[in-house]
């Protein structure tokens, strides 16, 4: 059983196969506009330094802000506490 008064009530829960997730969200460059070469911005394209994050070109996949939300569930390790 989870207790729930240890957990952060401004984040986002959820039970997965037994284990313990936490919703993780961050912007990223969208892939299907920004054209990258082994990683490395060759084209020119600008750097967002809000976002952490290189800005494409725009399209559809992105709604043309050359950049993406990702989120996705992680699960929470924790430490054993000794007694």
């Amino acid at each position: 059983m989870i207790e729930t008064a240890k957990l952060d009530g401004r984040r986002n829960y959820k039970v997965i196969d037994g284990r313990l997730c936490e919703l993780v969200s961050f912007t990223n460059t969208c892939s299907g506009c920004c054209e990258l070469s082994d990683g490395h911005n060759i084209y020119g394209y600008p750097y967002d330094e809000k976002a952490g994050c290189i800005i494409g070109s725009g399209c559809e996949e992105c709604g043309y802000t050359g950049k993406r939300r990702q989120t996705y569930w992680i699960p929470i390790l924790f430490k054993k506490v000794r007694s």
